[in-house]
């Protein structure tokens, strides 16, 4: 779908600069990758869970992740924390072969945990993942 819109919007003489649909594909994943085009929704969050990592905050969980890339963007706090990103399972069934088209290897500390929040509340679906209610978490 997404190459398909590139396609269609991005002047020909790039589109035709791609030998495939994947590079597209991975062109794109690292487009929304850079920090400086981040959305200042995540940019705003991350500034404080960066705030909050100092005072030893050892979870984030990102709701509606979509195609969320904080995990592939700050490798340097992935040992210490564990990112758990909810969001319907189809969106993230999209990221996961996206992702895979890329080549990009997840970080093990990243968790998708699909959900459907018209059906399902928070806790019960972090009940379903390595989750520490009891640890310090910070929500986006």
């Amino acid at each position: 779908m997404y190459v398909s819109i590139f396609k269609t919007l991005a002047p020909p003489e790039l589109v035709s600069s791609f030998s495939d649909d994947a590079a597209i594909l991975k062109h794109m994943m690292q487009f929304l990758a850079t920090p400086a085009l981040v959305l200042s929704r995540a940019r705003y969050a991350e500034d404080k869970l960066f705030d909050a990592l100092r005072q030893v905050v050892g979870q984030y969980v990102i709701l509606g992740a979509g195609m969320d890339t904080f995990a592939f963007r700050h490798p340097e706090v992935m040992e210490d924390l564990k990112v758990f990103e909810i969001d319907h399972p189809a969106t993230q069934e999209f990221k996961r072969l996206c992702l895979a088209e890329v080549g990009w290897v997840y970080p093990t500390n990243l968790h998708l945990l699909p959900a459907d929040f018209a059906k399902e509340n928070i806790s019960e679906v972090l009940a379903r993942s390595t989750y520490n209610k009891e640890g310090l978490s910070f929500f986006n």
